[in-house]
């Protein structure tokens, strides 16, 4: 089997260095800084469209393209390439939509009964400030947005928490964000893949995502990972 794997950043390349390891797999492409850093895998170029890599996969034979990052998820880009034969790993731009924005999950969540802690959406800073204070404790805000992980903040003052929504509305190009009842206690990951029939479970993990030792720190993409917890 011939693979692509989309994206350039460490996910991509211990998906791309663990994919090559498979039996099953002929050849493994991945971005010049993959392929750069990890020996074995075949460079290719960036694509501007997901048109441009529909071509480059016919022209190479490839038979399976594993979708990293979210933003092409969210625009759309498994559902061209699987238009144009090819095996995709990732959501159609439907199910990305989850991820490609904090309200729609939230939404979703709320519509069928999922737990999740409560919240509310502000479209401007003036109603930012007029729900600041509802949950009694500073809130958690999130842009709607996709900002590579780094659009949470689980700020210690109200003050803070304002500042990072103007942030949002300002410079971050938000237009909705927001505030959610802030929740303690470890944070646990539980990804679940899914052919739209069947079900599998990964084992549970934990993402550290501030930056410093002891969660102290902005929050990042994601400083590391661990399984099992």
């Amino acid at each position: 089997m011939r693979i692509m794997v989309l994206g350039t950043g460490g996910r991509e390349h211990a998906l791309s260095w663990k994919i090559a390891q498979s039996p099953l797999a002929e050849g493994v492409w991945a971005s010049s800084a993959v392929a750069d850093a990890e020996p074995g895998l075949r460079p290719m170029p960036d694509f501007p469209d997901a048109a441009s890599c529909a071509a480059f996969c016919s022209a190479q034979s490839i038979d399976l393209v594993v979708i990293g990052p979210e933003a092409p998820l969210v625009a759309g880009w498994s559902d061209i390439l699987r238009a144009a034969g090819l095996a995709v790993f990732g959501p159609d731009a439907r199910g990305a939509r989850l991820e490609g924005s904090k309200i729609a999950a939230k939404e979703f969540m709320r519509k069928y009964g999922i737990p999740t802690a409560d919240f509310v959406v502000c479209r401007n800073l003036e109603e930012v400030r007029a729900h600041a204070g509802r949950f009694g404790t500073v809130p958690v805000v999130k842009y709607d947005g996709l900002a590579a992980g780094k659009g949470v903040a689980v700020p210690p003052t109200l003050d803070e928490a304002i500042a990072f929504a103007a942030e949002g509305f300002s410079r971050g190009g938000q237009t909705n964000l927001l505030l959610e009842e802030r929740l303690t206690g470890p944070e646990i990951s539980l990804l679940a893949i899914t052919d739209g029939r069947r079900v599998h479970l990964l084992p549970p993990s934990q993402d550290h995502k501030r930056l410093g030792e002891g969660d102290l720190g902005p929050n990042t993409g994601g400083m590391g990972a661990y399984t099992p917890v």
